[in-house]
């Protein structure tokens, strides 16, 4: 039961007779690592932001007077908007909504969008 000529512990399945790893190999390995650094940089990038607007909101917002014109408030909008779509999408959508936020704007509910469906 043990690892002998005839069977080895190791086997390089899909590698080839030799055991080493050929191009395709190392290219689908490249790829997928790739795919992992973007998808945890983005991430990183994600929790970043979403920090800032939790720090914001136990800090300035807590002493500045409420001005935000919509519910949810901007900084829940663009938190929850960031959570759900991500930094690019959600963050657009909170620049978006800022702007939207000003004293000529009768404000109101302003729910973020279900954008599911354009995908």
């Amino acid at each position: 039961m043990g690892c002998d000529v005839d069977r080895p512990c190791w086997s390089p399945q899909g590698q080839g007779a030799t055991g080493r790893a050929g191009a395709g190999d190392i290219a689908e390995a490249s790829n997928r690592f790739q795919a992992r650094f973007i998808r945890e940089k983005k991430e990183r990038m994600r929790s970043v932001l979403l920090g800032v607007i939790r720090l914001y909101q136990v800090t300035l917002s807590r002493v500045l007077l409420p001005t935000c014109r919509f519910t949810p408030s901007c900084s829940e909008y663009g938190y929850e908007a960031i959570a759900r779509y991500g930094v690019w999408r959600g963050g657009w959508m909170a620049v978006r909504r800022i702007a939207r936020c000003h004293p000529f704007n009768p404000g109101g509910y302003d729910p973020i969008p279900n954008v599911e469906e354009d995908r």
